[in-house]
């Protein structure tokens, strides 16, 4: 039997990359910058296949799964990206920065 134990996300927990799928209305947290962030909200997500990998010795491939997103950030501003990308994180509800307005965007 396996235990199971629940981690909130405000202890700092963030799954893998691939075990989260962006979705619309999922924030995002960008870095433009060395240290510049800017964060935003997906407002759409296409699936696409990337490319083929060796994924083991014996010469199977596996395709890597990669979403074009639509992001609008706060500032107004827009972009269409490829996601997974470096500099483009998924930001877990809760309080996602020590913003002035300090609520849960």
């Amino acid at each position: 039997k396996d235990d199971v134990v629940a981690v909130p996300a405000s202890a700092g927990y963030h799954p893998p990359v691939e075990q989260v799928v962006p979705a619309p209305g999922m924030r995002v947290k960008a870095r433009f910058d060395k240290d510049q962030y800017y964060h935003g909200t997906i407002v759409s997500v296409v699936e696409k296949d990337g490319d083929s990998a060796n994924s083991s010795s014996k010469g199977k491939k596996k395709k890597k799964k990669s979403v074009r997103i639509t992001i609008n950030y706060d500032d107004g501003s827009s972009e269409e990206t490829v996601f997974p990308d470096p500099d483009i994180s998924l930001v877990m509800p809760g309080k996602c920065c020590k913003c002035p307005r300090g609520d849960n965007h």
